[in-house]
């Protein structure tokens, strides 16, 4: 049985900014430092909690770091993508494969160390990042001006 974990936004309020989306998206010169960075304090949190640790996949970082870029150029902010996408159907078209589990948090304004702690302490996005049959990972990060958009996507294959 197919099992697509749900959260809600974690959001940082700031006022009007998400509706004065500046056209264009850019990333990081060290996105892939980044995104190594999160799976570590992934993996950290896991172990803590007496979880396996959770690996890099190319094709769910390609999926994530689509969305955080969809989110940060058109301003829409949520699960389901302007285009109607969901997680399920990013990850498949990302070339992942079928997936038993998906899940996905994101989340807009944060600093990388603060959006891993609001992870953390949110009930259901912590639900998704210590999902036990959960194996692998990608990492989006994009920015609207100076504000960064973050997308997590896990995931296992069946």
């Amino acid at each position: 049985m197919r099992n697509v974990l749900r959260v809600t936004a974690l959001v940082l309020a700031f006022g009007s900014a998400a509706s004065t989306v500046q056209a264009g998206c850019s990333t990081v010169g060290d996105a892939s430092a980044i995104a190594q960075r999160m799976i570590a304090t992934t993996n950290q949190f896991r172990r803590s909690l007496g979880l396996g640790q959770v690996r890099l996949s190319s094709a769910l970082n390609k999926a994530a770091s689509a969305y955080a870029c969809e989110m940060a150029t058109t301003g829409n902010f949520g699960h389901v993508g302007r285009n109607g996408s969901t997680v399920k159907t990013r990850v498949s078209k990302s070339g992942y494969g079928r997936a038993c589990v998906i899940a996905e948090n994101i989340a807009w304004g944060y600093q990388e160390n603060a959006v891993m702690q609001g992870w953390e302490t949110s009930a259901k996005h912590r639900a998704n990042m210590t999902h036990r049959k959960v194996k692998e990972i990608g990492i989006g990060v994009a920015y609207n001006g100076t504000t960064p958009y973050w997308v997590m996507t896990l995931a296992s294959k069946c």
